[in-house]
């Protein structure tokens, strides 16, 4: 028998039939930003994210040129588990998910030679599966393991079950410095690994300051209050390892530049609740008491957050005083701004009712707030200078209408 392996799947239908490869290439063209390390690290933290993990782990492995996400969210169910492996289906509908699951691992299919998951719903059985495009279509081989038969995944019995899962093992336990056992044991939630990565795209990945700096550009404002960024108000923990250092990412950062010896703030809590928008967000004004640099991070504008992540950086047109504007910062989250989401999720339609509505709103608060602080530069006679312009148009239409009338009608 089994003795407890119970293969869950060996393969899946994926209807309707389409060329992956296509589809990759027209994915990846939707995002502004085509990096494939970018759209891997901002797609797979954003699955955890609406996994509801409060803690992410990515693993780098430099000699295997391989990476490993783990999390402590809801894990997946066979429903979901299948929904992840599907070129369209999601099983992602709530309004506070941005909609990513399965996208990223689907967007890195090709850029590496297998993805392998790992994931455990609570009080539920293992699930492992190993993905690999072969052609132009993915191949799956997957396994369900009962909790209490994890202790003898390395019996002899098992040896045939889980030989397609031979490079995963051996990362684990060569690498990891875990036997097989205890490692399957502790995984709370998910854990995707990534092997074999294509040299060009992993040089990037395996660049600890350049995933800090993705996570930080789309993810700050939901990060655990820290050294570096001690104004967050999120509840994530996020670590970053490489094999062999004892540097981790959220632990050991490098400058406080934005501790309270440095800096004083004037902050506004904004809370707005009309029909069909519920927004909320926080708006800060930097004093500094000394020479100290802004980050990069936030000298584009105000963040609009939708379901985790920013999706824009923006100054809503609101004239600011130039001096100053590199002094505020802040995040307005609306979650009821997803239908307004572009096809990557990195970009709103402009065009939208609803967009234009949040832009008007948002606007008047962030104007009352910044004239408060005397950040806005004063232009009283706005109108009056509107209305002057009109007037000289006006006269020169007048003096010059009949030439514009023979140009128009050479015939009357």
């Amino acid at each position: 028998g089994d003795k407890g392996v119970i293969f869950m799947v060996e393969s899946l239908d994926f209807s309707p039939k389409v060329n992956w490869k296509q589809m990759l290439e027209h994915l990846k063209r939707a995002y502004k930003n085509t990096d494939p390390s970018y759209i891997f690290i901002v797609e797979n933290i954003g699955n955890s994210m609406d996994s509801k993990a409060t803690e992410i782990s990515i693993h780098i492995f430099p000699d295997k040129r391989a990476i490993v996400f783990g999390d402590n969210g809801e894990g997946m169910d066979n429903d979901v588990l299948s929904s992840f492996f599907s070129a369209f289906d999601s099983k992602n509908k709530s309004k506070e998910q941005i909609g990513f699951v399965g996208i990223g691992a689907k967007l890195f299919l090709d850029q590496c030679d297998n993805i392998f998951v790992l994931t455990r719903p609570k009080n539920e059985d293992l699930r492992i599966a190993k993905w690999r495009l072969k052609g132009d279509e993915p191949e799956i081989d997957a396994i369900k393991l009962p909790i209490s038969e994890i202790k003898n995944i390395e019996n002899k019995e098992y040896k045939d079950k889980i030989e397609k899962f031979k490079d995963l093992f051996d990362l684990i336990r060569n690498n990891l410095k875990n036997n097989i056992p205890e490692f399957l044991q502790n995984i709370k939630g998910t854990a995707i690994v990534y092997m074999n990565i294509k040299e060009n795209t992993f040089d990037k990945l395996k660049d600890i300051n350049e995933i800090k700096k993705y996570i930080l550009e789309n993810f700050r404002f939901n990060l655990l209050p820290h050294k570096l960024y001690p104004y967050g108000d999120g509840h994530l923990k996020i670590y970053i390892k490489e094999l062999n250092s004892n540097k981790v990412f959220l632990r050991d950062e490098i400058e406080d530049m934005l501790s309270e010896k440095n800096i004083q703030l004037k902050s506004k809590i904004i809370k707005i609740d009309e029909k069909n928008l519920k927004i909320n967000g926080e708006i800060k004004y930097i004093l500094p008491k000394q020479n100290v640099e802004l980050p990069p991070e936030y000298k584009d504008g105000i963040s609009i957050i939708v379901a985790n992540k920013i999706i824009k950086n923006t100054w809503f047109n609101l004239n600011i005083k130039e001096q100053e504007k590199q002094w505020i910062y802040g995040y307005i989250r609306c979650d009821d701004l997803k239908e307004a989401l572009n096809l990557a999720k990195d970009g709103f339609d402009e065009r939208k009712k609803i967009y234009k509505k949040f832009e008007e709103i948002v606007y008047r608060q962030l104007s009352d707030t910044l004239k408060e602080w005397n950040l806005l530069v004063e232009n009283k006679n706005k109108d009056q200078n509107i209305n002057n312009i009109i007037e000289k148009i006006n006269k020169i239409f007048q003096k010059n209408y009949s030439k514009i009338k023979d140009l128009i009608n050479p015939f009357t």
